[in-house]
């Protein structure tokens, strides 16, 4: 297997270069070691520590697109703060949260061609910071989508990443912070296409189900007990996939809220239905600020936790419109922490995201959308 990567740096051209995998890491950079720096990103790494700090990155596998590369990598302790969406602390709640890009409304997060370093530092023995800048391309549901068109972006999204290197060749890094970035125009623009009734209506079926989840006696007693972890751990009754599935049978909700169907099959729950649906789509689609934000009152951060909810009822208050906590005392989807890109990169940073999304062939937009189905 190989990797190809480029760089940018402030007076460099872009270069492409290949690494042999797997690289075996040893404490001290030696002849054994692949080249220092590495042929083409002399701007970037260019001393011994930022050498290994690369090649540690680079031998770990890690794919932030793909949960599977997580492990040995990310710990419980682990911060996982996407600008626009919200912090996600710990292996399992990182591992839910890139769930969401291989869901019911984005179907795929496939890596398109080559990652582009923008930065790679040593702060001080062992301790690395490296900043990324990739194509991604999203597949878009077209159940979902108006005219129910099928709908395919490639965007650009950005990293930085700080973390320790172990010495072992096995799990060569251990993964602290990231600061994860998606292309603000394929947040505000393109994921308005999901404004549909398709999508409300899947929103309050959610809710409905929540509801019926959070009537059951073992749940208002883990609202109660200081021992709700473990009570927590009880409702977990089936793993698929790292995530929970305990919501009640379909049958089991279409009995408690009367619900008839029509000729197509669709679910209708009378009034019901529709004033959740009203108020719902009442909501703005994100929160405005820097940025285009999913983490306020607004529709986009209930699509987002209601994909959790459906297989974890953690989330179930982060879904309904009484802004209600969760078992943990948090209140999503309320008010926007409004972070800053500055908040997690440098201006060098930032300045270089503009050059890389050039380099990436997403032009100075940083997205490029196919009015089609996906074909990677």
């Amino acid at each position: 297997m190989k990797f190809s990567f480029g760089c940018v740096g402030r007076n460099t051209v872009f270069f492409f270069f290949i690494v042999s995998s797997p690289i075996l890491l040893k404490p001290v950079l030696s002849q054994d070691m692949p080249p220092c720096p590495p042929p083409g990103l002399d701007a970037v790494v260019n001393t011994p520590e930022k050498c290994m700090c690369f090649y540690s990155l680079i031998s770990s596998g890690l794919d932030v697109g793909d949960a599977s590369t997580y492990p040995n990598i990310f710990t419980d302790d682990t911060i996982f703060q996407v600008f626009q969406v919200g912090k996600f602390v710990g292996l399992d709640n990182i591992v839910e949260y890139i769930s969401f890009f291989s869901g019911i409304f984005i179907t795929s997060f496939v890596l398109i061609g080559n990652p582009v370093f923008l930065e790679v530092s040593s702060s001080s023995i062992g301790q690395c910071v490296a900043v990324i800048s990739e194509r991604r391309q999203f597949s878009l549901n077209p159940e979902f989508m108006q005219n129910n068109s099928p709908q395919c972006v490639d965007a650009q999204t950005a990293t930085r990443m700080e973390y320790s290197l172990t010495m072992d060749p096995t799990k060569p890094i251990s993964i602290h912070k990231i600061f994860g970035y998606i292309n603000d125009e394929f947040i505000s623009d393109v994921l308005t296409l999901f404004d549909t009734p398709a999508t409300s209506e899947n929103i309050c079926n959610n809710i409905f189900k929540c509801e019926d989840i959070e009537n059951k006696p073992v749940l208002k007693k883990l609202k109660k007990n200081k021992k709700r972890k473990n009570l927590l751990k009880k409702l977990k009754k089936k793993r698929i996939n790292n995530t929970i599935t305990i919501a009640p049978t379909s049958r089991n909700i279409l009995k408690k809220h009367n619900v008839k169907k029509n000729k197509k099959g669709k679910n209708l729950i009378g009034g019901r239905m529709s004033e959740c649906m009203k108020t719902f789509d009442a909501l703005p689609l994100t929160t405005p600020g820097e940025l285009s934000y999913v983490d306020g009152n607004s529709k986009l951060c209930r699509i987002f936790h209601s994909h959790y909810a459906s297989t974890n009822p953690v989330h179930c208050p982060h879904v309904t419109f009484e802004a209600d906590a969760d078992i943990h005392g948090y209140v999503k989807c309320n008010e926007s922490k409004q972070m800053s890109l500055a908040d997690g990169f440098t201006q060098e940073n930032l300045g270089m995201l503009m050059i890389a999304s050039e380099i990436l062939g997403l032009g100075t937009s940083g997205i490029v959308t196919q009015k089609n189905a996906c074909t990677e």
